[in-house]
């Protein structure tokens, strides 16, 4: 972000577009513009990459969610605007939806809300023709309000793959423990079964015994 602004704030100057002093004026919004872009749009698309499958078979009830959550923050953004001329208090309140979609749905929900928060203020402020130090404060404000979103969704992310993965063990768990009882059963029925077989074997040991010596006994002469 910082390369690219400087090598626009060099060709401002080289084709004499703008003098040196605006140039330090202007480098701070290019800057902040830059990183929020990368913070918002960069995570936005791998996880659209990553998650296109799901994407494209959004249920219905989730896509009516999100178009709530664009309506919040149409609705909020439109009311700090309006009310915020003198001073951006009213920003703060943006923090609620993105910090909801954010604990809901993880980094997509945070990523998603935060990208359509920057473009609806973005659009509010050129259309209502905010200047430089106003449109640097805004940005300011949105790089801070990126930075906590992405850290929220981030961070309920990482708890949703620790709950699945927790599930998932316990599951396994389960499964093992069900496997050594069918096991411990077996293992019970077949000694049964040895025992069992043990003790009819001796009576018919002790009678083949007894048969053998009744034919030796019928073969001896009178």
């Amino acid at each position: 972000a910082v390369v690219t602004s400087t090598l626009l704030c060099m060709l401002l100057l080289s084709v004499n577009y703008s003098t040196l002093s605006n140039i330090f004026r202007t480098s701070i919004p290019l800057v902040l513009g830059d990183l929020i872009g990368i913070a918002v749009m960069t995570p936005l698309q791998l996880r659209a990459f990553l998650r296109w499958d799901t994407l494209r078979s959004l249920p219905l009830e989730r896509i009516v969610e999100f178009a709530g959550f664009s309506l919040a923050i149409f609705l909020l953004l439109a009311l700090t605007i309006w009310l915020g001329h003198h001073q951006q208090n009213l920003f703060y309140l943006l923090f609620l939806p993105v910090v909801v979609a954010a604990v809901r749905h993880g980094i997509d929900g945070a990523c998603t809300a935060l990208a359509i928060t920057q473009f609806v203020l973005v659009g509010m402020l050129h259309f209502h023709g905010f200047d430089l130090t106003r449109f640097t404060e805004y940005q300011v404000l949105m790089l801070v309000l990126t930075l906590t979103g992405l850290v929220v969704g981030a961070l309920c992310s990482e708890r949703q793959l620790a709950d699945e993965s927790a599930r998932i063990a316990a599951l396994r768990l389960h499964e093992m423990q069900t496997e050594a009882a069918r096991t411990a059963r077996l293992n019970l029925v077949s000694g049964m079964a040895a025992a069992l077989a043990h003790e009819v074997n001796q009576p018919m040991t002790a009678a083949r015994a007894l048969a053998r010596s009744v034919q030796q006994i019928l073969r001896m002469p009178d």
